[in-house]
């Protein structure tokens, strides 16, 4: 018989004929008188602890190594978080719920229109079961990939769509870097469709601080210390996320970032995960958050402003390209109500505008919506008050703020 015969794998097979064996041989032994100091009783124990022992070895090392190999891969968990307790919810469970099936309507990062048909269950449903919660509780909702992409939805999406946890499309199972579940929200941009999803964090509230004043980027990146940023293939140039937050004014308490684009994309942003960006200035794009350790579909371009704590962070170059241009004195550009209007800056008996040189001037509400504010031909951003009886002209404006 082979060496490998009496290895513990085998122990549970051949230890009874080995104990046999044993067996014969000690009676053998005792009868002829060379173990006179046993006694038949006592035999019969060892003889008993030693087949038990076999036998314990062969179950721990063969059974139970046959138990393992068998039990397969353990059940995917999807994390939910609402009020900063953490539940996990299996996907097979998931899976199980009321099914539904739908032809549901987006639009691409290239405004391309589809219609994909998706087969998952209603997130409604599911928080409803295992939570005890309704989505009429909850403020906005932030969908994270195993990846580390991440998406947050905000309130009006919530009320006005069905949000669909999706794990058919095109009656086929989802491909399978979109496994186990992908985020469907009919009629709204696939940014919100967020694939391989892993965590949904339930935000009960945002403290929506009002915005009491504006900082122009244009001139404000004059003053931070620019780099090169390779941006596919294209040499721009870029500042530290970081540095584009300095504290203009009052401190800012706010934990999040929310950057609206020119096209009418809005996305909330972790301030930690921001300052840790760049802001690319130059080039395709610009003004666009960036950064290489983040996937390119949390990136967010052209952005119109950005919102930090009672600031609006505003790009005049792609304020020019959404609002109607008005020539003035052979300047093009728009009036400051536009602007003023769609940040929403609160309204105050008087403002102050500063320059980047520290020039400041006072305007009152009835006429800061007159400042006509254009871009000249050396990238200087101007405000320029045509209509008032001391017509004035600001260079490089920098801020506007309420005056207290």
């Amino acid at each position: 018989m082979a060496r490998e015969a009496f290895s513990k794998e085998n122990a549970f097979l051949f230890g009874p004929a080995v104990l046999s064996m044993c067996t014969e041989r000690i009676f053998y032994l005792y009868e002829r008188g060379n173990y006179k100091m046993i006694k038949r009783p006592g035999l019969i124990a060892i003889i008993a602890l030693l087949m038990t022992a076999l036998l314990l070895a062969g179950c721990a090392d063969g059974t139970g190594k046959d138990d393992i190999e068998s039990a397969g891969p353990p059940d995917e968990v999807l994390t939910i978080i609402w009020q900063g307790k953490e539940t996990e919810i299996a996907i097979s469970e998931i899976m199980g719920l009321d099914i539904v099936e739908m032809e549901a309507a987006t639009i691409d990062s290239e405004n391309n229109d589809s219609t994909r048909l998706v087969k998952g269950i209603l997130l409604k449903d599911l928080l409803e079961q295992y939570l005890a919660v309704e989505l009429s509780d909850i403020y906005s909702i932030r969908f994270t990939a195993g990846d580390g992409y991440a998406m947050e939805v905000p309130p009006e999406v919530i009320k006005e769509r069905d949000i669909i946890l999706a794990y058919e499309m095109y009656g086929e199972p989802l491909e399978e870097k979109k496994k186990p579940l992908r985020v469907v929200i009919p009629d709204e941009r696939t940014m919100y469709w967020v694939g391989n999803l892993a965590k949904i964090d339930l935000i009960e509230d945002r403290e929506i601080k009002e915005i009491t004043g504006m900082v122009f980027i244009d001139s404000l990146v004059k003053v931070l210390e620019a780099q090169d940023y390779d941006y596919h293939g294209s040499i721009d140039k870029a500042v530290l996320a970081a540095d584009l937050l300095m504290e203009f004014r009052e401190k800012q308490e706010q934990d999040f970032i929310t950057m609206l684009s020119s096209d009418g994309i809005e996305k909330k942003e972790e301030k930690e995960i921001f300052k840790n960006g760049y802001f690319k200035i130059t080039g395709d794009g610009a003004p666009a958050f960036i950064d290489p350790e983040l996937i390119s579909g949390m990136w967010v371009k052209n952005i119109f402003t950005l919102f930090y704590g009672q600031t609006a962070y505003v790009s005049a170059l792609q304020s020019i390209e959404m609002f109607e241009n008005i020539k003035s004195d052979g300047n093009n550009g728009i009036y400051l109500d536009n602007i003023i209007e769609k940040t929403g800056l609160i309204q105050s008996d008087n403002y102050i505008l500063r320059a980047l040189d520290g020039y400041t001037i006072e305007i009152s509400s009835e006429n800061i919506g007159k400042g006509l504010i254009y871009i000249d031909e050396r990238q200087q951003l101007n405000v320029y008050f045509k209509d008032l009886e001391d017509s004035c002209l600001i260079k490089d404006l920098l801020s506007i703020e309420n005056k207290k």
